[in-house]
């Protein structure tokens, strides 16, 4: 029993308690991460498909340029077609400078990422050895009406019957992100239960409990209260290009994961707020009330009590 009581007199420490409530605050905040990330990676292309539609204008095009330079880019170092593929990628950033994103357009670039992703979830969900990454190409070429020639199909090793796709990432860089993307899901799946364990045997090893209470709930709540307006400037930042090239396609998914959570913030963070912070001032006008000087008549009376019982 003694050494089950110094065991538990360690533990009740401020350190302990202190480390606790720091890790469950960095857990929440990796799992409120991997949550929005896996909301936008499993994003049915509706989203991306409603935002070319809404924000067909010339800095949208610009950046859809940029994204599509890029996977060419890929697509040269990884295969033999750089002559080839500079030509095709000249006529298609043309092809979407020219005017606006047609309803064809939009659908066979949202087929051709969404048929991409999916073939990345395939290959994260599945345990067999990873395979190199390509993205179709084909039915947006034919939506703009660019030919696509035998000699480039051959170059980049495919059937002639093949659909036309450009390789984006080789089979190691595919294995670091399915390694990264199970930890995203586990995060995901653990990160808040685990999170609010640790917080609570944070409060509860503490000194003064629910004081520590309070000022966890007061902190919470104001957190939750600043992840409004800095969604906003996330928001705001990706639709002005911050993300380079692929600013048009991640804003808008990473705006719909976000929409999902925003609705709880603010009721949550102003009930924390209010509880914790009367919380916290009724503990303190208890702990003021308590330790108070007594007045001489209480400790006369209190004498008299004790010396007249028997």
């Amino acid at each position: 029993m003694r050494g089950l009581r110094d065991l538990i007199g360690r533990l009740n420490a401020p350190r302990a308690s202190r480390w606790l409530i720091g890790t469950s605050m960095l857990l929440l905040t990796l799992w409120l991460q991997a949550h929005l990330a896996l909301a936008a990676l499993h994003d049915d292309g509706t989203t991306v498909r409603n935002a070319i539609t809404v924000y067909n204008s010339g800095d949208v095009r610009g950046q859809l340029s940029g994204a599509v330079d890029w996977v060419f880019d890929r697509g040269a170092e990884l295969s033999s077609a750089d002559a080839e593929l500079a030509s095709v990628n000249a006529a298609l950033a043309a092809a979407l400078q020219s005017g606006t994103i047609t309803a064809p357009v939009s659908s066979a670039l949202v087929d051709s990422l969404t048929s991409a992703r999916d073939d990345l979830l395939a290959q994260f969900d599945g345990e067999a050895p990873v395979r190199g990454l390509a993205i179709g190409i084909g039915p947006l070429l034919s939506a703009l009406e660019i030919p696509v020639t035998p000699e480039l199909v051959q170059s980049l090793g495919l059937p002639a019957s093949a659909v036309l796709a450009v390789p984006v990432a080789d089979a190691q860089t595919v294995e670091v992100l399915r390694q990264r993307y199970g930890w995203a899901v586990l995060i995901d799946r653990w990160g808040l239960l685990v999170g609010m364990i640790a917080g609570a045997a944070g409060v509860i090893l503490s000194e003064r409990p629910l004081r520590t209470l309070a000022i966890v709930l007061g902190i919470g709540g104001a957190l939750c209260l600043l992840a409004i307006p800095l969604f906003g400037v996330l928001n705001d930042w990706l639709v002005g290009g911050g993300a380079g090239g692929w600013s048009p396609l991640v804003a808008p998914l990473v705006t719909s994961a976000v929409d999902q959570i925003r609705p709880w913030l603010l009721p949550v963070g102003v009930g924390a707020m209010i509880v914790g912070a009367a919380s916290f001032v009724g503990l303190l006008l208890l702990e003021r009330r308590r330790s108070a000087p007594r007045a001489p008549e209480d400790d006369q009376e209190e004498r008299a009590i004790r010396a007249s019982t028997p």
